[in-house]
């Protein structure tokens, strides 16, 4: 095996909503023959903030103006060992991967498929990532009168645009996601890293989160005395 081939890696990196953080970092990794994975003596990392870097460093940042206009960042890993020493191989190449360092704030999407490239007759691949910035709702409950002792439970609904229908915010086992309210709390809860986005025919539109009361003391709520009155205040940017 001629040890001095070389390859290049690409990496995209894809912010939902063109709602981007200040900087991410991406390491290229490889496989060793024990199929753990690696990163190199000198870690192959690249800090992208939405800028190309100027120069010819063999790791560096590609993102073009018109990319980043639509939300993407790109990068390369140039002068890549085609067979990196006591790596993993296969059809006569190390196995390569790249992965990030998530921004707080934010989550990746899953099940997102890789692309490839083609220069000069030869394919290279590009790994893909895409992240969604996450938002928080705090639900406070204030008592006209004497404050209620008891329980309650609210429910957190969301819709997609002013426009959206309203649905129930569900967890990954379809379950509903819901908090109680108590004295204990001090009236208070939050539902945290919930999706700023979601996908509507192919495009993605902000969430409105909000909540209501379910039940009071385990009493559904609308079989109660009380009256409910709700106040919605938007998020400061």
């Amino acid at each position: 095996t001629n040890t001095l081939e070389e390859t290049k890696i690409y990496a995209k990196k894809v912010w939902i909503g063109n709602d981007p953080a200040a900087s991410l970092t991406l390491e290229l990794q490889y496989q060793k023959a024990d199929e753990s994975w690696s990163s190199f003596p000198t870690p192959a990392k690249i800090t992208l903030n939405g800028t190309e870097d100027t120069g010819t460093a063999a790791y560096r940042e590609t993102t073009t103006p018109e990319e980043k206009a639509k939300g993407i960042w790109t990068a390369v890993w140039e002068h890549v060992p085609k067979v990196y020493p006591g790596s993993k191989t296969e059809e006569g190449k190390t196995l390569y991967r790249v992965v990030e360092t998530i921004p707080s704030g934010y989550q990746a999407l899953e099940n997102v498929t890789n692309e490839t490239k083609e220069e000069n007759g030869v394919t290279y691949p590009v790994f893909r990532f895409e992240n969604m910035r996450q938002v928080s709702l705090t639900v406070t409950k204030k008592w006209y009168g004497e404050e209620n002792p008891e329980e309650i439970v609210v429910e957190l609904y969301r819709k997609a645009g002013n426009d959206g229908t309203e649905e129930p915010v569900t967890n990954k086992n379809g379950d509903s996601l819901t908090q109680k309210l108590t004295a204990t709390n001090q009236w208070k809860v939050t539902f945290a890293g919930l999706p700023k986005y979601v996908e509507v025919n192919d495009q993605w539109v902000q969430c409105i989160y909000y909540a209501k009361e379910v039940s009071i003391g385990g009493t559904p709520a609308e079989e109660t005395d009380y009256r409910i009155l709700y106040k919605n205040t938007p998020e400061t940017p």
